[in-house]
């Protein structure tokens, strides 16, 4: 009995060996529980959609209402034309040849070369960030906000910003890129929000014209509203090589053309106030009427004409679809711009 008894015994390891090798015999993995953040955490990230985030200094606030204006009335990107202000006297030689010859229209970018918008609370978690360009990041902190749901704008630019509300400040980005570690990007400016908008020329950058990234950005909430109560951001394909004529709130400039017709980075453009904008689509009437009301900064060089709105690319719960495209503004005439002394 004894004998049998170890026969079975051996059979049953023999057996245990043979078929451990079958899927459904191997041990579940054990878990290692992700460490919480610390005030620099160095971790790896799973993006979660936008959706399931609350991006405002308040936990109750969603993206859907998430409304502010940014920087002082007395900024630039604050401020509506006067009824008095001149026009350059070549302003139409000025927009003709900055314009390009390849697409004589007014075009909206909202995706890859846009800037979409996050925003930070006290539970944020805080990164210190590499930057490529130190010398063009003065005063950038060693913690930086950045939620979970943050991704870059996916052109090469890689732009995006984040806003933290209770502390007034926003967190530019160029070139941003989440590693396996954090995040690193070539450069990054903080912003105070309840400042001018602004800052002395060449004291760092995100965009060419050195101003923040948030200032003339069109975003969701302002085409729900039908009111854009601030100058917007316009890019063009030819710009001034002016390194000596920056003025706010521009803050730097980038090489361009030696062509006296060239815009001049940081210049001001405005909607001729006489174009009758009934004949647009409603959405495009509020666009028109802020490029009316307070104009357009140049900011940066494009491939084409384009205006500005917060990239929702990547936003599960917002979408431009159905307010406006890309094309909407195009059937304004291109002569009707005007550049502002």
């Amino acid at each position: 009995m004894c004998r049998f008894i170890s026969i079975v015994i051996c059979f049953l390891l023999i057996s245990s060996q043979s078929f451990a090798w079958w899927p459904w015999h191997k041990p579940t993995p054990t878990r290692t529980p992700t460490p919480k953040p610390t005030a620099t955490p160095i971790r790896t990230i799973t993006p979660t959609p936008i959706s399931t985030v609350v991006l405002t200094a308040t936990p109750t606030v969603t993206p859907s209402t998430v409304t502010a204006t940014y920087f002082v009335s007395a900024s630039p990107w604050n401020t509506k034309i006067s009824s008095g202000t001149l026009i350059q006297t070549n302003s139409q030689d000025i927009i003709n040849f900055s314009v390009g010859t390849t697409y004589r229209a007014i075009y909206l970018s909202m995706t890859d070369y846009s800037v979409p918008i996050y925003f930070a609370n006290s539970t944020t978690p805080l990164y210190t960030v590499p930057i490529g360009q130190p010398s063009w990041c003065p005063g950038f902190p060693t913690a930086v906000p950045i939620p979970d749901s943050a991704r870059p704008a996916s052109g090469t630019d890689g732009h995006m910003t984040v806003v933290d509300l209770s502390n007034h400040y926003s967190y530019d980005f160029y070139q941003a890129v989440k590693t396996t570690t954090g995040w690193k990007t070539t450069t990054g400016i903080r912003w105070n929000i309840s400042g001018l908008g602004y800052n002395t020329p060449w004291t760092g950058a995100c965009r060419a014209a050195g101003t923040p990234l948030l200032g003339g950005i069109i975003t969701y909430n302002e085409m729900k509203q039908n009111l854009i109560p601030h100058a917007l951001a316009m890019s063009l394909p030819i710009l001034r090589n002016s390194p000596a004529m920056v003025s706010p709130p521009a803050a730097a400039a980038q090489s361009g053309s030696t062509d006296i017709r060239s815009i001049t980075i940081g210049s001001r453009v405005q909607l001729n106030p006489q174009y009758n904008i009934s004949s647009l689509s409603a959405k495009a009437q509020v666009i028109a009427r802020a490029l009316q009301d307070y104009g357009a900064y140049i900011v940066d060089g494009s491939q084409t004409p384009v205006i500005y709105l917060e990239d929702l690319q990547y936003d599960t719960i917002r979408s431009w679809s159905g307010i406006v495209s890309n094309t909407s503004i195009t059937v304004i005439p291109i002569g009707q711009l005007n550049v502002l002394k």
